[in-house]
């Protein structure tokens, strides 16, 4: 006979406990009220005049929290990167129309990687000016270190020191300001700082030495030991379709890992702003063959969930000043509480402004290899 403790955990697994009736009513209720006194209070809270605040358009012109520097950076730029993503998708595809090559996947630099390049150099130049050499030249230092040391087993570590070696070079030290480079100063393009956006580049340097390295070991056995274990691998195998993980894991032949690869991939001019990151070997893959997993469809739902989330983040930064709250260190006299929800909507708020950044330069590529031909 079994224990009364096993024959009651048996028979609270056979009747999962449900909430009903009164007990559903109370939760319900509990929820609601923590809800609201927690928006009620964030409200209140940044109702008081608080400095760093900007003039709103909502909840009859209510001042909105735009003291955020990475956000109100890519809001006030939003007009311009709208029409840069699109000149950038529809530019790709009137050159590719225009050469009218009909390439394979098996071509080590697809006719697409150099149509990325050429526009990620133009677009820079005008970003940057002469600046733009100062990145080439670090991607081209870079890139022959990792060719001369791929086979050598402290790779790695070599390649995270010249990657933090590089961020404190150009943190520190200035070559406009030497003689022999004065001629950077001679044309800056729009202004823009290059170093602002260096650090996902470095990422994606890292990237490419990480798969080149693991490539040199034993490339076939980590294409086998993902086909063993991957059931959506070995569902596939007959509609020819790969998994988004066996593009990252699966290394690619020795001549796809050529210096043009590698400058398009690091200066892909979607992905080079703020991100997000994708490593070398699915960048390669995915320009030689569009994932099935990219419709029309997908595209359309995707793009309309990134206008809801902007329009979230203009409510939020309407009704919760919490940034603003927290620069200004103005909570004397606040309530436990009270602070509690400084810290809690302040993290939404970090959440949401990064989704909302990083969805509309993942919505860029979407587009992109939505209309590119295969």
């Amino acid at each position: 006979m079994l224990p009364t403790f096993v024959r009651r955990s048996r028979f609270a697994s056979e009747r999962p406990a449900t909430a009903r009736g009164v007990e559903l009513i109370v939760y319900s209720c509990l929820g609601l009220w923590i809800t609201w006194a927690m928006v009620n209070c964030t409200w209140e809270l940044s109702s008081t005049l608080t400095p760093g605040l900007s003039p709103g358009y909502l909840f009859g012109n209510r001042p909105m929290d735009n003291s955020d520097a990475q956000y109100r950076g890519f809001r006030s730029n939003i007009p311009a990167l709208i029409p840069l993503a699109l000149g950038h998708v529809f530019m790709s595809q009137f050159i590719v129309s225009m050469t009218n090559s009909s390439e394979g996947t098996s071509r080590a630099i697809p006719v697409k990687i150099y149509i990325s390049l050429l526009l990620s150099c133009i677009v820079f130049f005008v970003f940057y000016g002469f600046d733009v050499l100062k990145v080439l030249f670090f991607n081209f230092c870079f890139f022959f270190a990792t060719k001369a040391t791929q086979n050598l087993f402290f790779a790695p570590v070599l390649y995270w020191s010249l990657s933090i070696a590089t961020l404190l070079m150009i943190n520190w030290v200035d070559l406009s300001d030497m003689p022999l480079f004065e001629f950077f100063n001679t044309y800056k393009g729009m202004g823009l700082n290059w170093t602002a956006s260096y650090n996902f580049n470095i990422l994606r340097m890292i990237s490419y030495g990480m798969d080149n390295y693991w490539r040199c070991q034993n490339p076939k056995m980590l294409i086998s030991d993902h086909e063993k274990h991957c059931k959506e691998c070995q569902e596939s195998r007959f509609n020819d379709s790969e998994c988004a993980k066996l593009r990252i894991e699966a290394p690619l032949p020795d001549s796809n890992y050529n210096l043009v690869n590698f400058m398009a991939y690091t200066l892909y001019l979607p992905l080079y702003l703020a991100g997000p990151i994708i490593t070398f070997n699915d960048f390669i893959a995915q320009s030689k063959k569009k994932p099935k997993s990219i419709t029309l469809y997908g595209t359309l739902v995707y793009g309309a969930r990134w206008i809801l989330l902007a329009c979230l983040m203009e409510i939020m930064i309407h009704a919760f000043h919490v940034i603003a709250i927290s620069k200004a260190r103005a909570w004397d006299g606040f309530t436990p509480f009270q602070i509690t929800m400084v810290g809690f909507w302040s993290l939404k708020h970090i959440w949401l402004k990064l989704t909302v950044i990083w969805k509309f330069f993942r919505l860029w590529v979407h587009l992109r290899n939505l209309i590119f031909r295969d």
